[in-house]
C-alpha cells in the first residue's frame, strides 16, 4: 500500500516535469529561438535559460523524434554527446 502511494507521488513529479520541459520547449521554440540565433550569430553571450532550452530541445527530438525520422534524431544525438 505505501509503495504504490510512493510510486503515485513518483508519476506526478515526473508527469509534472515532463509537461514544464514540453512546455517551456514548445513556448522556446515558437517564440524565442530566433532571438537567440541572432545573438549567436552577434556573438553575444546565450543566457543560461536559452542554453538550457537549447538542451532540452535537443533532448525532445532524439527521444521522441526517433519513429518519425531517425536520421535528425541520430544527428541530433551525435551532436549532443561527441
Amino acid at each position: 500500500m505505501v509503495i504504490m502511494r510512493i510510486f503515485k507521488h513518483f508519476l506526478k513529479c515526473f508527469f509534472i516535469v515532463f509537461l514544464v520541459v514540453f512546455v517551456n520547449g514548445c513556448i522556446y521554440v515558437f517564440t524565442l529561438q530566433e532571438k537567440t540565433m541572432d545573438k549567436i550569430k552577434n556573438g553575444a553571450r546565450v543566457s543560461l535559460y536559452e542554453k538550457c532550452s537549447i538542451y532540452t530541445m535537443h533532448m525532445a527530438v532524439y527521444m521522441f523524434g526517433w519513429p518519425l525520422s531517425p536520421e535528425a534524431a541520430s544527428e541530433i544525438f551525435n551532436m549532443s554527446f561527441p
